[in-house]
């Protein structure tokens, strides 16, 4: 076979799957987001491109959601047999499989996150800090955070404004932790005045430096 005939095959089956893609509804800025970021999935044999989406369907994804993209490309991340390996991590900890397929709907990300970090996760969340399965399952996204460098270090500052009775109508945990670092510097730490350089301290522990600390202090 010729290189050109196999340039030319692999080009007509890009095309497909781009036309079969739009089928789907996902198109314009949507589809110009899977092109540049996930062109893996564009190289994939039609049908199991076809069954990545029907996967999805199954699973109770519309092609109306923005999350559908997103749920495309975690799915195509891994296979089905780590697909439910995850899954029977969730029902250890007394998730049902309807309770798991929503929070892959909210989050599909948590599907890329490690199970090593999952579980991190869980065993914090549900153990250490005894959270309700209905809080993951609202705000599946907590799961996909980093324990050491996120999660742990908000809560001490959480721990902190709770017991001071600092803590404003409509706070939560969560609003501590998927807060951008600016936003949660601005909103959390700094804007309590005489405490924040306390809390600056407890946030960021030994990392961090006086100098650092003048800087968002003054």
């Amino acid at each position: 076979m010729s290189w050109n005939l196999v340039m030319d095959t692999e080009k007509s089956g890009l095309l497909r799957n781009i036309e079969y893609v739009k089928s789907c509804g996902i198109v314009g800025s949507q589809l110009s987001r899977l092109l540049v970021r996930q062109t893996r999935l564009f190289c994939f044999k039609e049908p199991k491109l076809r069954h990545l989406v029907s996967r999805l369907l199954e699973m109770g994804f519309s092609t109306n959601s923005r999350m559908f993209v997103y749920g495309l490309h975690a799915l195509s991340c891994l296979s089905e047999e780590t697909f439910d390996r995850k899954l029977e991590l969730f029902r250890s900890y007394g998730f049902s499989k309807e309770e798991f397929m929503e929070m892959f709907r909210r989050a599909p990300g948590i599907l890329k996150s490690s199970e090593e970090r999952l579980k991190s996760g869980l065993e914090f969340f549900l153990k250490e800090i005894e959270f309700e399965k209905a809080v993951l399952v609202h705000i599946p996204v907590c799961l996909t955070l980093s324990i050491e460098n996120r999660v742990i270090p908000r809560y001490r500052v959480f721990q902190i404004v709770t017991s001071r009775g600092m803590l404003k109508k409509g706070w939560s945990f969560p609003s501590f932790l998927i807060s951008s670092e600016e936003n949660f510097l601005k909103k959390f730490v700094l804007s309590f005045g005489d405490d924040a350089e306390e809390l600056l301290r407890a946030y960021k522990g030994h990392k961090l430096g006086s100098s650092f600390g003048e800087q968002l202090l003054h």
